[in-house]
């Protein structure tokens, strides 16, 4: 069994906030959230497997009902202090969901961790509002699958109708899908399969190089939004509505 609280210990999960493909990952969230939401404030956010709460601390902006969720004790205690205004629970989506509804969920780098992802939808469809959106964000298709998803847990990579499918079954309508991330980060993401990022992280002077890498790659991907037709991106986003 994965033990979370462990993973959260180590440098390399404390530094993916700063990362370009996550950066862009919450910028077409916050993108999808502003859509169907109708540019709307006073709506209730749940963050499902929110980790460190780098998403949520982006929203506490401009959301006032934020809350996060998480099977991880200490990767909510550094959410927390990411957001002292948003709400955090203790969650194993997987078992169990949390009292009261929501007006969206979002669950982002988690869903191909989980061994029951069709109880864990299942479960985040019992939280949303009728008329409630979920948006998932997770690697899309196994003819990506490399090391690096083992490396980081993966039990898939999903396919489009795969994806449609299970979330029907937890009464959830698909409202919009599209993948992200070809050609550049795809380029990237070959790179960083190959390279030990833990290790780079504890070398003297190369946190100052990562940052700055980081800050130019990310404006670099923006160029892959224009592809995002092409169906090749790595990262699959989904929106879907509550029947």
């Amino acid at each position: 069994m994965v033990n979370w609280d462990e993973l959260w210990k180590k440098e390399e999960n404390k530094q993916l906030g700063q990362g370009p493909s996550l950066r862009h990952k919450i910028r077409l969230v916050l993108t999808l959230i502003k859509k169907y939401s109708g540019g709307g404030k006073d709506i209730k956010i749940l963050d499902v497997a929110c980790g460190s709460g780098v998403f949520l601390s982006i929203l506490a902006g401009e959301y006032p009902q934020l809350y996060g969720a998480d099977r991880s004790q200490i990767g909510l205690e550094i959410a927390k202090k990411n957001c002292g205004t948003c709400q955090f629970a203790v969650l194993d989506i997987e078992k169990e969901s949390l009292p009261g509804e929501f007006d969206f969920i979002t669950c982002m780098n988690a869903l191909e961790e989980m061994k029951n992802d069709e109880v864990a939808l299942a479960n985040m469809g019992k939280m949303l509002k009728a008329g409630g959106y979920l948006i998932i964000v997770t690697p899309h298709s196994m003819k990506y699958w490399t090391k690096k998803d083992e490396d980081a847990l993966n039990f898939r990579r999903y396919e489009i109708n795969e994806l449609v499918d299970k979330c029907k079954k937890a009464g959830l309508e698909k409202a919009e899908i599209f993948t992200w991330g070809w050609p550049l980060f795809s380029i990237y993401y070959h790179f960083m399969a190959g390279v030990n990022q833990e290790k780079i992280l504890r070398e003297t002077g190369s946190k100052f190089f990562i940052s700055f890498a980081q800050k130019i790659l990310f404006r670099f991907f923006f160029f892959d939004d224009r592809f995002v037709s092409f169906n090749k991106g790595r990262v699959l986003f989904a929106v879907f509505k509550k029947i």
